[in-house]
């Protein structure tokens, strides 16, 4: 299995990351990564081999510190990947999930100067990430511009130094869920591993994109209107309740 989160907050998110990354932990992840951002954007990474101890130990030995981050666990690189972006090194993602694109894509972006380290769908995924980032202005402009070669189901947790302190996440297949917390919110895939921060949550739905900071969140659907989703209380036995019919604050 595996499993990725995101957190924005008015506080050093470390602790609440690793937390997180722990309650999606199985025992099975052999590929871990994270990406935590000051209030600047500026962002550190580590991506290794091993489980989440390896992890731990690794983010021990340096000074990582801010209020935005994303992180995975998976089984394989090909499952998720949590990198910078080659086209745009302001934007860093974390997908996890069975995706593909067409050869077309990666030869297109090969003959464009792009070196790929791994035959991995989630590296040619943040490569496309990267090469739209670049010629959009918009975050959510290149996430849409991306969507449109990929196919299978995934989700995605993108930062960018254009906007720090938020989240874009993308749900195609996968579940993707936004913790409603006090001056923090986070995104999952499992709603168990924000429990630290919130039991209040809004499930996204087919193709749903979101702007999450945190204070609120914004969510558009796959036509690209903007959309209200209900907030739903979390229930141990089931994961989510029935709606409470209360939104979150709007940005």
């Amino acid at each position: 299995m595996s499993g990725i989160v995101g957190v924005a907050a008015h506080r050093n998110v470390s602790d609440i990351m690793f937390e997180g990354l722990r309650r999606c932990d199985d025992g099975y992840a052999r590929w871990c990564g994270l990406s935590i951002t000051d209030r600047h954007g500026r962002a550190q990474h580590l991506q290794q081999k091993g489980d989440l101890r390896h992890l731990v130990r690794s983010f021990d030995c340096g000074p990582f510190f801010g209020g935005t981050a994303i992180g995975f666990l998976a089984e394989s690189p090909n499952q998720a990947t949590c990198v910078e972006c080659h086209w745009d090194k302001a934007a860093t993602a974390v997908i996890i999930g069975n995706m593909s694109a067409p050869s077309s894509s990666r030869l297109r972006l090969e003959c464009l100067g792009h070196t790929f380290r791994t035959n991995s769908s989630a590296e040619l995924t943040c490569a496309l990430l990267g090469h739209y980032c670049k010629r959009h202005e918009s975050v959510k402009t290149a996430i849409d511009a991306m969507l449109a070669e990929l196919s299978g189901k995934f989700a995605l947790i993108v930062l960018h130094e254009r906007e720090p302190g938020t989240l874009y996440c993308l749900h195609h297949g996968e579940p993707l869920a936004i913790g409603i917390g006090i001056g923090e919110h986070g995104v999952s895939a499992r709603a168990e591993s924000l429990l630290q921060i919130t039991d209040r949550f809004v499930w996204l739905e087919e193709d749903d994109t979101a702007r999450v900071r945190a204070d609120a969140f914004q969510v558009w659907d796959g036509s690209g209107e903007e959309v209200k989703r209900d907030i739903v209380n979390y229930v141990p036995s089931l994961g989510r309740s029935s709606s409470n019919g209360s939104h979150s604050p709007c940005l």
